[in-house]
């Protein structure tokens, strides 16, 4: 919504606990929906430990909280063998497990548009994940495509991506430009810790 993360928390938080101080499942739920949107994992876990529910949306929000805390989802994840769906849950499926299993093949057009539609903090957060991911299952077009995903902003590169791209060239055996790539991320880090 428009109404900013202060206003959306504090209007949860007051609506969480009703009468004789009982907590409202259903306001606990919208709060842990609330922290996914703004890329708060834990936050998220907690509100959905109050909400107490043991539905199958609930274990959805749960591994989408997992992902953004952890980087994967250390339980078995109802995202599990979904990497080649053609919605969303291509996405998650990919980024629930902690590597890609040998022979998957994800449905890449799926992913990447359910990446681009993501707010630009989560966007950023989990494409860099995603993007190593597939580096580490040798799918070097699909990470270099997320890069791109991440790279629209016009902000630059953090230094992750540019370490994702660093092992790209490198995996296509292009050491000098990896090293080029890992000396120029050393030095912006450097300019920036002086800035500090």
């Amino acid at each position: 919504g428009d109404i900013g993360f202060a206003a959306g928390l504090g209007r949860l938080r007051a609506a969480l606990t009703g009468e004789f101080d009982r907590t409202d499942g259903a306001v606990a739920r919208d709060l842990a929906r609330f922290y996914l949107a703004h890329g708060f994992g834990a936050e998220a876990l907690n509100a959905l430990a109050l909400a107490g529910e043991k539905t199958a949306e609930a274990e959805i929000l749960a591994s989408i909280a997992h992902i953004l805390e952890r980087g994967h989802d250390p339980l078995p994840s109802p995202f599990a063998g979904q990497e080649d769906c053609d919605t969303a849950a291509a996405l998650w499926s990919v980024l629930a497990a902690s590597a890609l299993a040998p022979g998957a093949a994800p449905e890449g057009p799926a992913i990447l548009r359910s990446l681009n539609a993501l707010p630009r903090e989560i966007r950023d957060h989990i494409g860099t994940l995603l993007a190593e991911r597939f580096v580490d299952a040798d799918m070097p077009e699909m990470s270099r495509a997320v890069l791109r995903i991440l790279d629209r902003d016009g902000s630059g590169p953090e230094e992750r991506q540019q370490l994702v791209a660093a092992r790209l060239e490198l995996d296509q055996g292009d050491a000098e430009a990896a090293r080029e790539v890992v000396e120029e991320t050393a030095e912006d880090s450097k300019e920036d810790k002086s800035l500090d």
